[in-house]
């Protein structure tokens, strides 16, 4: 019979299948788990790590006695380094009420992309953000990049802008009104700038808009005089990163400027192994990130 054949062939490819899976970390209470060999190179690399405790182990970046540095390859580990180094020191990109997470998702990974390690959220409901930041939809639509990411969650506007003033941030207020400066004619080379998106159908709240130190926007030549979220954001964060570009090839200012220092990125790389492990466990990260590591942070950037 031929469905019997075919049946018979398809239980062959999955027991094949299943025989090449690797165990990678352990996600929920199912210490088991496990995913394809055929997954990236960057997800094969790290060790099998059981869930139980993890919270209260890595709080002093360790777990059963080891460094959190010992469950990654060595090759990965480099990988890592080379990515904390690359990280732009003071921006934060804050994000108020954003409707769709998926939206939320797609800007995290732009911001991965330029070098941003910060991403604040202004969110009433903090409840289901926290849950949604750690969905594996979430993680697809970043394309992983929410694993080096920190997040943090503000419950209001004004709180949110008061923590930014406090550490010396200059608020940009990406919208469209009379008053609103050229994106490409704003200095954006200040040494601290937080970047405020608002909702995909209102954009931002008047209150951010009169907290915000500069009102910015990008030019518009066609009849929809709006861009979707991830790309808004991507084309402010480019100019950033030109101007700050442009400024150290000017001698304006020095290469290291904008980067972490080297004890400044020791620091960044356990909270960031930290945070990755929390979440491959399907674990909030708040609590770690916050307790933890926030008041090296708070520092740093």
């Amino acid at each position: 019979c031929i469905a019997s054949t075919s049946r018979i062939n398809a239980m062959g490819t999955y027991q094949r299948l299943r025989a090449r899976r690797t165990p990678l970390f352990g996600i929920r209470d199912r210490s088991i788990e496990t995913r394809s060999s055929l997954e990236s190179e960057g997800n094969q690399s790290e060790k099998s790590v059981q869930p139980e405790g993890v919270i209260e182990h890595l709080e002093d970046g360790s777990f059963n006695g080891k460094s959190v540095r010992d469950m990654y390859t060595p090759e990965r580990l480099e990988r890592l380094k080379t990515l904390v180094a690359n990280r732009q020191k003071g921006i934060i990109v804050v994000l108020e009420n954003i409707y769709s997470y998926e939206n939320a998702a797609a800007v995290i990974r732009s911001c991965d992309a330029f070098g941003v390690s910060d991403v604040w959220f202004i969110r009433r409901k903090t409840d289901k953000l926290e849950k949604a930041l750690q969905t594996d939809t979430f993680q697809t639509i970043s394309s992983g990049a929410s694993r080096w990411i920190n997040t943090r969650i503000f419950q209001s506007t004004a709180e949110c802008a008061e923590e930014l003033k406090k550490e010396g941030y200059i608020s940009v207020a990406t919208c469209l009104t009379e008053s609103s400066v050229n994106i490409f004619k704003t200095d954006m080379t200040v040494p601290k700038v937080a970047l405020w998106l608002g909702n995909e159908g209102k954009g931002l709240t008047e209150e951010a808009m009169e907290l915000a130190d500069i009102c910015s926007m990008l030019p518009m030549k066609g009849m929809v005089q709006s861009l979707n979220l991830s790309t808004a954001a991507a084309i402010f964060l480019a100019e950033i990163m030109r101007q700050r570009g442009a400024s150290v090839e000017k001698g304006l200012a020095a290469p290291e400027s904008f980067n972490f220092q080297e004890s400044e990125q020791e620091v960044m790389l356990d909270q960031m192994l930290m945070n990755d492990i929390l979440r491959r466990n399907k674990q909030s990260v708040q609590p770690v990130a916050k307790k933890a590591h926030w008041e090296k942070r708070v520092n740093m950037r």
